[in-house]
């Protein structure tokens, strides 16, 4: 009975997934080089994302210079197009996935596909990066 208890109380401590394990650790290297925008979490009537881009992992863990390459595309994007380009972030993974949600509200349509085009362009390749468009957000 007793070995029943403690292999309870173990299966419920590792199915029970810590907040530390959700959240993006960002180094001071990478946190002065990260783009200069506001991020804003997608509004909660807002049906399907315009733009998502998923981190992922395959048991290792998610890229770790993807997040550096989304943020010096998004600045050279700004430095383009002198728009700013906003996005939400939402952690669901246990090896640090997440998911960053693009409204792309601030540009026109021949823009949002400029931006789009570009963002695939810079992936492409990278099979722990998926960019999906018009999507329902993970969690809605």
């Amino acid at each position: 009975m007793r070995t029943i208890l403690v292999a309870s109380a173990l299966l419920i401590i590792a199915c029970n997934p810590s907040k530390k394990a959700n959240s993006v650790a960002i180094t001071e290297v990478e946190e002065s080089q990260r783009a200069e925008q506001t991020e804003m979490p997608p509004t909660p009537t807002q049906k399907n994302i315009r733009l998502v881009v998923t981190f992922a992992s395959i048991g290792a863990g998610i890229d770790p210079n993807a997040k550096l390459n989304l943020d010096n595309y998004i600045n050279s994007f700004k430095e383009k197009s002198g728009k700013l380009v906003k996005y939400g972030t939402l952690a669901w993974g246990r090896e640090g996935e997440y998911d960053c949600e693009f409204s792309l509200n601030e540009l026109n349509l021949n823009e949002q596909a400029d931006f789009v085009k570009g963002l695939k362009k810079q992936f492409e390749g990278n099979q722990l990066i998926q960019i999906e468009e018009n999507k329902p957000s993970r969690f809605n």
